[in-house]
Formats: structure tokens, sequence, C-alpha cells
């Protein structure tokens, strides 16, 4: 856009908006705000801890957790699934079902 803006001026005027742009500016966003990701898998590595009261409660479901979001996140980029608004949460949404099955087995 600002090649354009440089070449042409105020001749020109560029706008832009749709889905392409929106998913670009999501993933774009998702990449820099990493950490919240790693805040919500603290948090939930804390309440596993309580309430299985030791480490084996706590690790062993988050290991089939991470598992199974890579497997997930690798079919998805192996298949060249196209990124839609659902496809970015994901992750969060495996996290948060892993978790639940998680506290049911305790």
């Amino acid at each position: 856009m600002n090649n354009i803006k440089d070449k042409f001026g105020d001749r020109v005027e560029v706008r832009i908006a749709g889905e392409p742009y929106f998913l670009a500016f999501m993933l774009y966003d998702l990449v820099q705000k990493w950490w919240l990701f790693l805040i919500s898998f603290l948090v939930v590595v804390i309440v596993l801890w309580q309430l299985n009261k030791g480490w084996r409660g706590s690790v062993f479901p988050l290991i089939g957790v991470v598992s199974t979001i890579l497997i997930t996140l690798g079919l998805m980029g192996f298949t060249k699934y196209k990124p839609t608004t659902m496809m970015v949460l994901t992750p969060m949404l495996l996290l948060a079902i892993g978790t639940g099955h998680a506290a049911q087995v305790r």
C-alpha cells in the first residue's frame, strides 16, 4: 500500500477490507500474542495440579492434550487446510476439552 501511495500520491485511494485481510491480520495478531496461550496453559497446569494433588495428574493429561494439538495442527498444515476463524481457535478448544476430560477422569 505504501508503494502505491509513493507512486501515485493522492490521486489513488487504496482501501483494504474483506476476509483475506481479516484472516491475515488475525493470524498475525495470534502469533504476536503467543503468551496468552502460555498463560492459559499455566492456569490449566495449576488447576490440574491442585485437583489431582500431584504432578502425575497434571503432566500426563497435558502430554495427551499437547500431542493432540500438534497432530491436529500438523494435519491441517499437511492437507493445506484453508485458514478460517475457527482454525485459529482449535488449540484453545482442544486444551479446554482435554482439561475437562482430565478433570472427569480424576
